[in-house]
């Protein structure tokens, strides 16, 4: 039996939508692996639903199908970050490093977000350099950004590099006073 894809797109599935017809969906793709999709359609179905179990805060679920999607389609960045994010809600913080660096550069209008998110990721393992450089890259895309700024004054300060943090985070205050003070004080 032929198993029939809604046409979505480039549209995402609402999260209702993918968990109720998704879970059906995966459950055909299990059972019956000759169900003939293409790999972009096979990815889109498990990204679905992996997304829509991260959401739900879920993601020991997730993380399966999430990582069936990046089987599929290697180059699908949103799988990545959200790959990432279920493995580091889950303790998995290294992991979720390497993912977010295996999706760089891959697209450029996403790659100041994966970068921010793998600054954040280090930042958060006390790796301050990877944090840096991750930050940097960030700014260099998005210059205009006050959280990315601010991030990147808080790596430069949790380095010991005072002085060269002075002028991110007065960049972060010009751009947004709320986001840059918090790091600038």
């Amino acid at each position: 039996r032929q198993l029939a894809w809604p046409d979505v797109g480039a549209r995402r599935l609402s999260r209702r939508t993918a968990l109720a017809a998704g879970g059906a969906l995966l459950v055909a793709l299990l059972v019956n692996q000759s169900v003939p999709f293409r790999a972009a359609q096979r990815a889109l179905g498990y990204y679905s639903v992996g997304d829509a179990l991260v959401e739900t805060n879920r993601p020991d679920e997730a993380i399966p199908c999430l990582e069936e999607a990046l089987r599929s389609r290697p180059d699908f960045v949103p799988a990545r970050e959200r790959l990432s994010e279920a493995l580091e809600a889950t303790g998995r913080r290294p992991e979720a490093i390497a993912i977010l660096e295996q999706a760089l550069p891959a697209d450029t209008a996403r790659a100041a977000d994966v970068y921010a998110n793998l600054g954040r990721l280090c930042f958060a393992e006390q790796d301050y350099s990877g944090a840096l450089e991750a930050y940097g890259r960030a700014a260099a895309i998005r210059p205009n950004d006050a959280s990315v700024q601010s991030n990147l004054g808080a790596a430069l300060l949790s380095l010991g590099r005072d002085a060269e943090a002075v002028s991110p985070l007065e960049r972060a205050v010009a751009l947004d006073p709320g986001v840059g003070l918090a790091h600038f004080n």
